[in-house]
């Protein structure tokens, strides 16, 4: 099974989720959030996209409001919903791949939604200085149009 997490960067901040997977292919960002400074050292942001992996969860149950629950996730980020978090926000989808670490820039549109570039996805060793290294790379490659 391959574990996700997603890094969003805005204003200074690097918040890294957890992923719960509702059902196959559905998946939501989940509480709880890390929050660190874009600045922070490679190691620590490492260290972040690692433990959000760990927590990644399945067959999490399809929840009653799913925009509630949404929103939910954004408790500890000072965003009431999803909408206002991601203007101007970059974002790179994150996933385990056996001993390896995918990392995938997206590109945002308008509506604050995000769809992934692929083609500049870059897999590297599951090492938390490693994966901080490549989240600040793959940053520079996000889009926005």
């Amino acid at each position: 099974m391959s574990a996700r997490c997603e890094v969003i960067a805005r204003g200074g901040k690097l918040y890294v989720f957890p992923n719960c997977e509702l059902q196959a292919g559905v998946r939501m960002a989940c509480p709880p959030v890390k929050v660190l400074e874009q600045n922070s050292d490679a190691e620590a942001i490492g260290r972040a996209v690692m433990d959000a992996l760990q927590m990644f969860r399945t067959n999490v149950p399809f929840p009653d409001d799913y925009n509630k629950a949404a929103n939910d996730a954004l408790k500890d980020t000072g965003f009431k919903n999803w909408r206002s978090f991601s203007k101007g926000a970059q974002r790179l989808g994150v996933r385990s791949v056996g001993a390896e670490i995918l990392v995938t820039p997206t590109v945002a549109d308008a509506r604050g939604g995000y769809a992934d570039l692929a083609d500049k996805s870059m897999k590297v060793r599951a090492d938390p200085t490693t994966i901080g290294s490549q989240v600040v790379d793959s940053l520079r490659m996000c889009e926005f149009r």
